[in-house]
């Protein structure tokens, strides 16, 4: 794919509405403890900070069209434990 109209009705700022093929970099690292029963993971995405549209939106009455940005990076920790059987 090498480009995606996010607002494909909007004919106002048609180059504003377009975005070219891009790729995002995410990474993810588990460790699973048997003992306690308990999966430690660290993720992190969009890890080059791209900047890309997400999505998009006509409000062509009051004679604009919106597109919003996709997440910049973000990184965290995740713990999961389990009860039970």
């Amino acid at each position: 794919m090498s480009a995606v109209n996010f607002v494909p009705q909007g004919t106002l700022l048609v180059k504003q509405n377009t975005q070219s093929s891009y790729g995002l970099l995410n990474a993810r690292v588990n460790w699973h403890l048997d003992a306690p029963d308990v999966d430690l993971s660290f993720f992190g995405k969009n890890l080059t900070n791209k900047t890309f549209f997400d999505q998009g939106y006509t409000v062509e009455v009051a004679g604009f069209d919106v597109v919003l940005y996709g997440p910049p990076r973000t990184y965290g920790i995740e713990v999961i434990k389990k009860f039970g059987q």
